[in-house]
């Protein structure tokens, strides 16, 4: 345990000291079902900040030992929310460390690091999404930290989610895709205090009937509350991110923006695994609320 913990935060201190692609993504990039490619991005040469790095022991050795804890006690019945958790509480940590920007060489190497540690290959899904990133640039603003990111094509990030799924009646046929367009960022605040627990509360216990809320987060949010974290709540804020739905509405696919959500890290109640990541998407008058789980 102490040799892997060690490797983390070896690794962390690496990549961001050293000095900070383009190869061509592997996913389908049809969002209408007629395109065959994606589009080339065309945009001046990037500068990519080196130098405006503060690091310090504690917060790195606070980020792997978190970091570790996430990982080891992780659910594989919750295999996908815990999983965003984890990347959740990764990008938290590396906004805290100043402004700064990583390429797509030092976030493959970033990867690389975490196949050591974990002694197996990443998810290639999640290497799908990854290959598409040319860089992500760190920044505070205030008491929240900011990733910005930058895609290798003109259509920025895109995950197809209605391929996961074989059987025609399922929901995630509904679901057509993720896309993070260029420049989109997320906001990343640790929930420290009790009107940033009071605001959370609310959230899960206010529920519309279109609302897909994992009801054991409502009944339990306090209780966790009560207990030793293995990692801090954060709460995100998005922009520029949206999933696209196909609806029974005239509308047939409506793009709902990401607004905000939260990162519950290992919901655990009395030995009960409890899906931890929340969202709040809307677009018009359209809002829905949605726990990640499987």
């Amino acid at each position: 345990m102490m040799a892997k913990l060690i490797f983390l935060f070896t690794l962390s201190s690496f990549l961001l000291l050293s000095a900070c692609a383009d190869k061509k993504s592997k996913l389908a990039p049809a969002w209408d079902g007629n395109n065959t490619s994606y589009s080339p991005l065309k945009k001046p040469a990037q500068k990519i900040n080196k130098r405006e790095i503060k690091v310090n022991d504690e917060l790195l050795r606070e980020m792997a030992e978190h970091l570790f804890i996430l990982q080891e006690n992780a659910s594989e019945e919750l295999k996908v929310s815990e999983g965003l958790t984890f990347g959740a509480t990764l990008f938290h940590y590396l906004g805290s460390f100043g402004n700064y920007s990583l390429d797509a060489v030092n976030i493959i190497k970033l990867i690389k690091g975490f196949e050591e540690l974990l002694g197996e290959p990443i998810d290639e899904k999640i290497m799908h999404v990854v290959d598409q990133v040319e860089s992500l640039t760190f920044s505070k603003k205030g008491s929240k930290f900011r990733v910005k990111i930058q895609g290798k094509d003109k259509e920025g990030i895109v995950y197809f989610i209605n391929e996961e799924s074989d059987d025609e009646d399922s929901a995630l046929k509904k679901i057509k895709f993720f896309q993070a367009r260029n420049g989109s960022h997320v906001d990343f605040e640790a929930v420290d205090t009790l009107a940033e627990r009071t605001e959370l509360v609310q959230f899960v216990k206010e529920t519309g009937k279109r609302d897909s809320l994992h009801k054991d987060i409502a009944k339990n949010i306090e209780t966790y509350f009560s207990q030793e974290k293995p990692a801090p709540i954060i709460k995100m804020t998005f922009e520029g991110m949206i999933v696209r739905v196909l609806t029974d509405t005239i509308w047939k696919n409506i793009n709902f923006n990401f607004k905000y959500g939260w990162s519950i890290p290992l919901f655990r109640v009395d030995g009960k695994n409890i899906p931890g990541f929340v969202l709040y998407l809307k677009k018009n008058l359209a809002k829905v609320k949605v726990s990640i789980d499987q």
